[in-house]
């Protein structure tokens, strides 16, 4: 249940990107979560990992929800001052990552019973 929110609440984090590099939506990158405070973050560092914690897939999301909550982070900063190009390259680095994000929850959700 929780990976199935995970993945929602991935794809709403991705959009909300996507909406400020549009002009959409005003973000400030202090405001954003980091990997341990979105909910799934919460999840993979408490019950997560006492409960699949040793399985592969589960080590291995770990290094891309890093790097795609920093990449937010980047994107939303190079936007808020005028770097558009920047943003744009960061944010398709995102969406690659996000991605392999999937199919990795998709591989916990089979291997974690």
């Amino acid at each position: 249940m929780i990976l199935d929110l995970a993945k929602t609440d991935h794809r709403v984090f991705v959009g909300k990107i996507a909406s400020c590099l549009k002009g959409d939506l005003a973000l400030d990158p202090s405001q954003l979560p980091d990997h341990h405070n979105c909910r799934f973050g919460k999840w993979y560092f408490g019950e997560g990992m006492q409960m699949c914690g040793n399985l592969p897939s589960f080590k291995a999301v770990n290094d891309p929800h890093v790097r795609i909550h920093a990449l937010a982070k980047e994107a939303v900063s190079a936007h808020n001052s005028g770097d558009k190009l920047k943003a744009e390259r960061l944010y398709k680095e995102m969406e690659n990552i996000s991605d392999q994000i999937g199919s990795l929850l998709d591989g916990i959700k089979r291997e974690c019973k």
